[in-house]
């Protein structure tokens, strides 16, 4: 019988965060038993011991350590001795949410041709098969692997994922890690704690009907939380990287609620109050419509900009980037390098992160509406006319709305960052909104950095 047992995520080609002393190798031996942990490699070896509390957990603090590898890693207790190999230590990021995150490489066809000739084993993904758990979460996990970006094991990383370490590792020069925990479907209640859905009291229920009968899913209360997040509590994470929302746009009230709940759960559970979040706005999808006029996800994007508000939390544009026909874009490369630039911008940067040209100040002229915005970049139109697309005036008649789409004019004389807009004669709109469809292809205000404007929508 074997009593020496490590998590899956113990294993050859791990990663371990850069230049941190909170890194930690733990498991499981007798009682009372003796451990020795011993890293080596790049002309470096340390040694370490402690023995095993009543139920036989240990853990043994690893030294702080730079950028690079490999390491071996070997542990003993008694006669048993587990060793670990390839080791690199780098910058690690956790990538959450749903179907958008989850979506593999091996599925979009036209990415991986795109990669560019990097040495890919320097960016690694540990993978495992997700259980929802709801009660008496366990810490380890049984099954799991790193794997590196090359080979067959390409097809494996998350598509999002990939392209932000690529270009992460591009920016840097060091080995870039992932854990993959995002789950299709998954609406924001599965990645909140037990104590969250039971305070917020919108999946209470639901909940308490899962834990009395064992019979949920991956997608109930806590199920991710406790089955994907809770065995990689004790790791160390640079980020977090999260694209999630689409089961959540028809409750779209409470989601900035239970967004802060969520990271106020994680950054509990990884013992880091500034965990950094960067989370991406949906992408634009017209359910097979060019023309859509329908407005659920627009809504849903507006209560996902306010979620900013979160300290440490930053939102990346994708309503650019999707498609009318496929609720899952296959073009991932564009959003992942957003992804990277917001990352490195905040964390490694001036600490500066412009999502793209946000509205800062509305003013009437006589029949003109002045629309000043606020960017690092000068204002720019992609379709490369003298017109700016995306803009609606919102009137009501008789009760009813009526929505007409308009045109502005760019003015960046003198440094202005500005978009003007002819109101028609004899009437004064209730609204003014930028990129209000749940599939915004029109929208053609950028940055000269090449992000869009943020869609918005003001009373005049």
């Amino acid at each position: 019988m074997s009593y020496l047992r490590l998590s899956a995520i113990f294993s050859d080609g791990m990663m371990l965060e850069r230049d941190t002393a909170f890194n930690m190798i733990w498991g499981y031996t007798r009682p009372d038993a003796e451990v020795r942990a011993e890293l080596s490699g790049c002309g470096f070896k340390m040694t370490g011991e402690t023995a095993g509390d009543i139920a036989g957990f240990f853990q043994i603090q690893l030294p702080q350590r730079p950028a690079g590898g490999p390491y071996e890693l070997t542990i003993v207790s008694g006669e048993e001795k587990k060793v670990i190999k390839d080791i690199l230590f780098g910058e690690i990021f956790l990538l959450g949410g749903q179907s958008n995150m989850e979506l593999s490489i091996g599925t979009v066809s036209k990415d991986r041709a795109e990669l560019p000739d990097i040495d890919k084993n320097y960016i690694r993904a540990f993978t495992f098969e997700q259980k929802p758990v709801y009660s008496d979460p366990s810490d380890m996990i049984s099954e799991g692997r790193w794997i590196k970006a090359e080979g067959k094991s390409l097809n494996d990383f998350s598509a999002v994922g990939l392209y932000a370490a690529v270009s992460l590792y591009e920016k840097l020069e060091v080995p870039v890690g992932l854990y993959q925990t995002a789950i299709g479907g998954s609406p924001i209640s599965s990645w909140l704690s037990e104590n969250s859905v039971m305070r917020l009291s919108l999946d209470a229920d639901r909940l308490m009907a899962v834990n009395e009968s064992g019979e949920g899913d991956l997608c109930s209360p806590t199920a991710g939380f406790y089955g994907s997040l809770y065995p990689l509590q004790r790791q160390q994470i640079k980020a977090v990287l999260f694209y999630q929302g689409e089961s959540n746009v028809e409750r779209h009230e409470t989601y900035r609620s239970e967004f802060a709940a969520m990271t106020a759960d994680w950054r509990r559970l990884f013992r880091n109050p500034e965990l950094p979040f960067f989370y991406v706005q949906l992408a634009g999808y017209g359910e097979g419509v060019r023309n859509c006029v329908k407005t659920d996800w627009s809504v849903f994007r507006d209560v996902q900009l306010q979620c900013e508000s979160i300290q440490n939390t930053y939102m990346v544009q994708a309503y650019d980037l999707g498609d009318q026909d496929d609720i899952h874009p296959a073009d991932k490369k564009p959003l992942g390098e957003r992804l990277a630039d917001a990352v490195y911008s905040v964390l490694f940067g001036n600490g500066v992160y412009f999502k793209g040209p946000g509205l800062s100040n509305l003013r009437l002229d006589g029949k003109k509406a002045v629309l000043d915005f606020s960017t690092l970049g000068g204002l720019v139109n992609k379709n490369i006319s003298e017109e700016t697309v995306g803009f609606s005036l919102v009137f009501i008649k008789d009760g009813e709305e009526m929505i007409e789409e308009v045109s502005g004019k760019l003015d960046t004389s003198g440094g202005k960052k500005r978009v003007v807009i002819d109101i028609p004669e004899g009437s004064l709109p209730e609204e003014i909104r930028y990129a209000w469809n749940n599939y915004p292809y029109s929208a053609s205000l950028y940055d000269s950095y090449g992000l869009p404007a943020v869609p918005f929508r003001i009373p005049v």
